[in-house]
């Protein structure tokens, strides 16, 4: 928003003028977010719209699966041979 002042004006009314102009533009924000129905912090949080289909899931679960299957592998120490005694 482009304010045009005039050079005739303190240095208070411009600090005064500046805080009121954001002020007024929180407020419109504010009144945007309302009307195209978001809601605040104090809301419920909006449903996230992407979705992953089942084909996804299984592809990631896999691949966790793999990777839990490599890690478990190369935490088991090596067996040691046992001579009998």
């Amino acid at each position: 928003m482009k304010i045009k002042f005039g050079s005739n004006l303190s240095v208070a009314t411009l600090r005064k003028a500046t805080a009121l102009a954001e002020t007024i533009e929180q407020k419109q924000d504010e009144l945007n977010a309302l009307l195209r129905g978001e809601r605040g912090r104090k809301g419920k949080v909006a449903k996230c719209s992407r979705q992953l289909s089942p084909e996804q899931r299984a592809r990631i679960s896999e691949g966790q699966r793999r990777k839990w299957a490599e890690r478990k592998t190369a935490d088991v120490p090596p067996a040691q041979p046992t001579s009998p005694g």
